[in-house]
């Protein structure tokens, strides 16, 4: 999950080579496209002109399809010394920065075993995996997400910000997603999973929260929400845990928490259907569960 491709401008020879290349990434498969160097772009352009105006159409139509669905994304602290040829700045930056690509897409003339050809690369559909259970890993699957989506969704049935396995992994990702462009953040969870005589107060619940927020230094000029739900008589059921914003979705198999060492979590990303019909759920508002309680720190 979450894992940076890299590939040779001149390995897409025209249209079809980059519609195949780019239809393997994006936030529904779980892994991306870097646009390196920044002029990725540009010379696939360039050399898609000289094929004519309609496929130099496509191919631009290509491009900002794969931008906007963030399946492309720019890489521009990553060096590039003009002195070398692609595939050697592509070494050049593994070994500055070892894991920066999970591979490479060359030219269909490039004999390297090292990298793949276009005609070569075949990906599963999507790249889920089982992860240590603990909060870097949750960070580091989720990272494209939390840093690029304006707005957040986490939904839990079970998420008590009053459990301390909880709270590392939540302080970490609030984190993350605080530095990034992330404006609000809401997170629903089961009102009576949480609250109760044999649970927790809800004051000490928003006591909880805010040290959570305080932890993960979430700026004062963000939003945050908490909510709480009764679903025990809805048609709408909170079962599955997700992160969900407009660019994506991540499906967290036990939710967001710290487990014993040697138990893993399944993750996995939304196909778009999926997707969809969550994102209308928890941020359209199309469900029939009770909001029952809810903590609102507003920006000022």
């Amino acid at each position: 999950m979450n894992e940076f491709f890299a590939a040779d401008p001149l390995s897409c020879e025209n249209s079809g080579d980059l519609r195949y290349l780019i239809s393997h990434f994006g936030p529904n498969a779980g892994r991306y496209l870097a646009a390196y160097p920044e002029s990725w772009a540009d010379e696939i352009r360039t050399r898609c002109e000289a094929l004519g105006p309609i496929e130099a159409e496509r191919v631009k139509l290509l491009l900002r399809r794969a931008r906007e669905r963030t399946a492309l994304l720019r890489k521009a602290t990553l060096p590039w010394d003009e002195r070398r040829d692609w595939l050697g700045n592509y070494r050049s930056v593994l070994r500055q920065r070892p894991g920066e690509f999970a591979s490479a897409v060359v030219p269909r003339s490039v004999q390297d075993r090292d990298v793949i050809t276009i005609d070569d690369l075949e990906l599963s559909p999507t790249a889920d995996e089982s992860i240590e259970a603990i909060a870097k890993e949750y960070v580091r699957v989720s990272k494209t997400l939390l840093l690029l989506s304006p707005e957040l969704v986490f939904v839990d049935p079970y998420l008590n910000p009053c459990n301390s396995d909880r709270q590392d992994v939540l302080v970490e990702m609030f984190r993350l997603a605080g530095r990034g462009k992330c404006r609000r953040i809401t997170c629903w969870a089961r009102d009576s999973e949480i609250v109760g005589d044999r649970r927790r107060s809800w004051d000490e619940v928003r006591a909880a929260i805010e040290k959570i927020l305080t932890a993960a230094e979430w700026p004062e000029d963000r939003e945050f929400r908490y909510l709480l739900v009764d679903d025990a008589t809805c048609r709408s059921k909170m079962h599955p845990r997700y992160l969900i914003s407009i660019k994506g979705g991540i499906r967290y198999d036990q939710g967001f928490q710290r487990l014993p060492k040697g138990r893993r979590n399944d993750v996995s990303p939304l196909g778009s259907a999926l997707h969809d019909e969550v994102l209308r759920t928890y941020q359209e508002g199309e469900h029939d569960m009770e909001i029952v309680r809810v903590f609102d720190r507003s920006t000022p």
